[in-house]
């Protein structure tokens, strides 16, 4: 299951900005496949707390983990994030390029972020920012979401919902005792309905 809705340019400068300037790791947080990762893990809790995501995105499954496609097009200023000229025109204001892979984020508003939304970015602040950004990037291999997708293809929104056994994982389990995203099975599948009734409504 997908989302369609337009992608929110705004709204994604401002995560983005809160991502980078809270980060734990001041080698890292200019990295765009840092901030990528974070975003993943951020937009995991609160789909499986809230039934939908932080921003509307597609997902692609990459060789280096899940990949928010209209956050990497932004962040990479490339000519297939389909927006306005208006917005082009904000995300070259607001995106600067300090290296070829490192990107800064000028401040910005939080406006637009809700409460959940925030919720959901700190816990990937406080789980994950202190990791690099090759080792978030194995740790998202464990997941099922990208595990069941073939590489390049569309990862599944439903499969944000299952969770994992970190004893058998083969990254996760080096840092962690227990999955941090874990969850009552009887909450997640209360919060997938949510997510398939809504989306099953457009």
């Amino acid at each position: 299951m997908e989302i369609n809705n337009k992608f929110q340019v705004h709204k994604a400068l401002q995560i983005l900005y809160y991502l980078q300037s809270k980060a734990n790791n001041a080698t890292e947080k200019y990295y765009y496949l840092y901030l990528l990762k974070l975003f993943f893990f951020a937009d995991r809790f609160h789909i499986r707390h809230y039934g939908f995501p932080i921003i509307d995105t597609r997902y692609t499954a990459q060789k280096l983990g899940p990949v928010a496609s209209e956050i990497c097009d932004l962040l990479k200023k490339t000519s297939w994030l389909q927006v306005s000229e208006t917005e082009k025109k904000e995300i070259e204001k607001n995106i600067q390029e300090k290296s070829e892979k490192e990107r800064t984020i000028l401040p910005q508003s939080q406006d637009l972020l809700s409460e959940s939304d925030i919720e959901a970015l700190d816990f990937a602040i406080k789980n994950f920012s202190k990791l690099d950004r090759w080792t978030l990037s194995d740790i998202t291999h464990d997941y099922p979401e990208w595990k069941s997708s073939r590489e390049d293809g569309d990862m599944d929104y439903l499969d944000f919902f299952k969770n994992v056994d970190v004893e058998n994982t083969k990254y996760l389990s080096r840092h962690f005792k227990s999955d941090p995203f874990e969850m009552d099975e009887d909450e997640l599948n209360f919060n997938k309905n949510q997510f398939e009734n809504f989306h099953n409504a457009f």
